[in-house]
């Protein structure tokens, strides 16, 4: 795997309610930037493995696409781990939430599980400058959202 972006951010909320907002997806589209929409077909509960997501994002290279993600790991109040059908990216995303006390800190991780020599010398560079910038303007408008 090729690690594209790595944020971490501290919010003056309960981990309980920093991760039920963060963790559910279908929130996803209000706090990180050119996610449009974010539904889940399922009517599982967002902490079960194996839920599934239909995220529309923008693209920086072409039109908006639909995505399929899978929640692969979930332990409420500590992390979400979830896997992308967008290929040739095949990305993975990683939640974790760390009570602080006064805060919780919110660590994100932004992931390529594509291969290839296209792929590793073309794609990830532009993927892994898209994700830097994104995952900063997401989790400082995750920040504003829950301490308003």
């Amino acid at each position: 795997m090729i690690l594209l972006a790595e944020q971490s951010i501290q919010i003056a909320r309960s981990i309980e309610s920093v991760f039920a907002f963060a963790a559910n997806l279908e929130n996803f589209s209000q706090w990180f930037p050119e996610v449009a929409d974010v539904r889940s077909p399922d009517n599982q509960d967002y902490t079960e493995p194996g839920v599934e997501y239909i995220e529309t994002v923008h693209m920086p290279l072409g039109p908006p696409r639909k995505v399929r993600i899978r929640v692969r790991e979930c332990e409420v109040d500590n992390h979400l781990i979830t896997e992308g059908n967008l290929m040739p990216i095949l990305p993975r995303m990683e939640m974790y939430f760390l009570d602080r006390g006064e805060y919780t800190e919110v660590q994100w991780r932004m992931f390529a599980r594509g291969r290839g020599i296209l792929f590793q010398r073309i794609l990830a560079p532009i993927a892994r400058a898209t994700m830097q910038k994104r995952s900063r303007k997401g989790l400082q408008r995750l920040k504003e959202i829950l301490e308003e």
